[in-house]
Parts: structure tokens; sequence; C-alpha cells
């Protein structure tokens, strides 16, 4: 298991859970943005909700939000060395996104569906989350291994 986190597919996994993020986040970003009355209905709003103003602009700011979330992903899947920057900052965004999504279930409004869908977005940011905490860039790879053959 050890070797998992620490070995080399440490990288192949950040690349693929980053890009699965950027696939998700783009998707359902692009749905609330440009389609936001058919994301309230995947999220268990009934006809009457698909057709209130403010649950529709409610969900384009979502879409707003998630979509520069999926690109920023999609830029780490790319290669995580690139931006260094940016790895610590989805985490960032993961974090906080599990906060709000705790917030969100606590406040008891959510129906078994609409908490089966919060949980698999727990899943991803969760996966995110390690991919962001155990991916070890090459360049410090690259640092330690001189050391120790200069050694």
């Amino acid at each position: 298991m050890a070797s998992f986190f620490f070995g080399g597919t440490m990288g192949r996994y950040t690349r693929i859970v980053f890009g699965f993020n950027a696939l998700y986040q783009t998707t359902v970003g692009v749905i609330c943005l440009l389609a936001p009355a058919t994301a309230v209905g995947l999220y268990g709003g009934t006809q009457a909700d698909q057709a209130i103003t403010m649950l529709l602009v409610a969900f384009r700011v979502i879409g707003v939000c998630l979509i520069p979330a999926g690109v920023v992903s999609a830029l780490i899947a790319g290669n995580p060395d690139t931006y260094p920057i940016l790895r610590p900052l989805m985490g960032l965004w993961a974090v906080l996104t599990l906060v709000c999504w705790g917030i969100t279930i606590g406040a008891h409004n959510l129906n078994l569906s609409q908490i089966l869908s919060v949980m698999f977005d727990v899943i991803v940011q969760v996966a995110l989350l390690l991919a962001v905490v155990f991916y070890n860039p090459k360049v410090k790879e690259q640092a330690h291994s001189a050391r120790r053959h200069a050694a």
C-alpha cells in the first residue's frame, strides 16, 4: 500500500484523479451554466423548481465556479509538475468543498438521491486530496537522489 502512495504510480494516480475531476467539474459546470433547468432537475428539483428564476441564476453561478476548477484540474492532469502552485490550491478547493458539503448535509434539507450525488462529489474530492498530499514532485525526487549519490 505504501508503495502505491510513495512509488512511481502516485504520479499516474494524480493524473487520473485530476483528469477525472476536470471532466466531472467541467461537465457539471457547463450543464449548470448553459442548461440550469436541466441541472436543477438532475439534483432533484421539480418542474416548478426548474422555472424559478432565482434558482436558475444560482445554478448558473455554480457553473461559473465549477468550470475554472475543471480547467485547473485539467492543467494539473496534463503535468502535475508544470504549475506547482495549482496542486495545493486545488487541495484547498477540495477541503472547502468538503466543508461546504458537510454544512449542506448538516442542514438536513437534502433527500436521499441528492445525498447520493453529494457523496459522489465527496469521494472525488477525497481522492483529489490524497493526490495533493501524497504526490511527490519530480524536482524533490531528483534533489533527494542527487544528495544520496553525492554522499
